[in-house]
């Protein structure tokens, strides 16, 4: 049985935050898919937990996420002891985090449009992770362009890693590999990490320092080592 806890229409699309009879809790906006936390406020979406382990990977302290919604990765990162800014277009997004999702006062949380804001700000942080997507649910143009990388590689630590999220049709959807090659025209080194063989599965392409990146590794839980199969670290293709 599911429980609505809130249901409202805003400028940002039809949001929806739903609660499961074992304390799950998820956010949809549109009806797509935004975030889901169990009842510790820890993500039930594999990718999140990748981009958190890669971001650990390369010892990464100061963080900077651009798109929040339930802000789960936020959340895994200051609990690792991350200092975290979170940026989101809609400021309720924050709200609605801190209600029902456990994020933290601790993280900072601005509501500005990504590109807006790595345009502006002076701050470079160890990591940045992009997990952003419009009322249709597509990355926004302005992220996919060799400008915007620039100001990626620019507001990143010269040992920095930018994480991003993109969604992946199947194996022969060459988008992926299209934004990574813009990053590369941006003069970032670039790694996929993708769990080739799926179906409208989430893919992450690592920027800046990925030398040493590994496949993430876990122990537990058992969901998240069955979700792990398949994944693979590799490179665009042409």
């Amino acid at each position: 049985m599911m429980t609505i806890l809130e249901d409202l229409h805003s400028t940002h699309g039809h949001i929806q935050i739903t609660q499961g009879k074992d304390g799950t809790v998820t956010y949809l906006q549109n009806g797509i898919f935004q975030s889901q936390a169990d009842k510790h406020g820890v993500s039930t979406a594999a990718y999140i937990h990748v981009m958190a382990a890669l971001v650990l990977q390369q010892g990464c302290k100061s963080v900077l996420i651009i798109g929040g919604a339930g802000g789960t990765l936020a959340t895994m990162l200051h609990r690792r002891g991350c200092n975290v800014t979170m940026l989101d277009v809609n400021g309720y997004a924050f709200t609605l985090a801190r209600r029902y999702f456990q994020l933290p006062e601790a993280v900072e949380c601005i509501e500005t449009e990504g590109h807006e804001y790595l345009l502006h700000t002076n701050t470079q942080y160890d990591a940045i992770a992009i997990d952003a997507f419009d009322q249709r649910g597509a990355i926004p143009p302005a992220f996919m362009r060799t400008t915007f990388f620039r100001l990626v590689r620019e507001a990143l630590t010269p040992q920095g890693l930018a994480v991003m999220n993109i969604l992946s049709a199947h194996d022969l959807d060459m988008n992926s590999d299209r934004i990574a090659q813009k990053a590369a025209e941006a003069k970032l080194p670039v790694i996929l990490f993708d769990w080739l063989g799926q179906q409208t599965r989430n893919c992450l392409l690592a920027m800046g320092q990925v030398d040493a990146l590994n496949v993430p590794q876990f122990t537990e839980p058992g969901w998240l080592l069955r979700e792990m199969k398949g994944l693979e670290r590799r490179l665009p293709r042409a």
